[in-house]
């Protein structure tokens, strides 16, 4: 039972990330191209937060680097844009500042797109702990991956760089 509350409770954590539902939002979208443009505040005053104005030449790189993107939602804060997407069973989160330029990414996904060589280096650093789901993140300096691993006794988080270097971050020992 604390296997299933601790799983609910990751997957709570990545949808927190995400916009909510559109079927949730009792506010008008904006619809561009295979895109649904949102305001960043979630509960608005109706009128008082006008959908964000992402440019058309962000709009066009988008689609043509992620053309499989699905259920693509943008959203605006006072400092970058947020598109929030699905893309071959990979939840992804990508911010652009206003200019249009990456300024970093997540991306929540299983042991099966994690890069092979990381893989080796999880099964050998925590021989009999099984991958149950990683977080990727990404930035202009580097990119660091967040996997967490469920043990018999208990879940730990492992967090390795690009080349592997890495660390245990928490452990929490699962009640019998």
């Amino acid at each position: 039972m604390k296997k299933i509350a601790l799983a609910g409770f990751s997957i709570l954590i990545s949808l927190q990330l995400f916009a909510i539902p559109i079927s949730a939002n009792p506010y008008p979208l904006v619809r561009s191209t295979n895109s649904i443009i949102r305001p960043a505040n979630l509960y608005p005053t109706p009128g008082a937060n006008p959908a964000p104005t992402v440019s058309e030449s962000l709009l066009k790189t988008f689609r043509e680097t992620f053309p499989d993107a699905e259920r693509v939602v943008w959203n605006e804060s006072s400092m970058y844009y947020t598109v929030s997407f699905y893309q071959k069973n990979i939840i992804t989160r990508i911010n652009y500042d206003k200019n249009g330029a990456f300024s970093g990414s997540f991306r929540y996904y299983s042991e099966s797109y994690l890069p092979y060589y990381l893989i080796n280096v999880v099964k050998n650093k925590y021989p009999g702990l099984k991958i149950f789901g990683v977080t990727e993140i990404t930035a202009p300096s580097g990119i660091l991956y967040y996997i967490k691993l469920e043990g018999p006794k208990y879940w730990l988080t492992a967090v390795l760089d690009g080349q592997g270097e890495g660390f245990a971050q928490e452990k929490y020992r699962k009640s019998l």
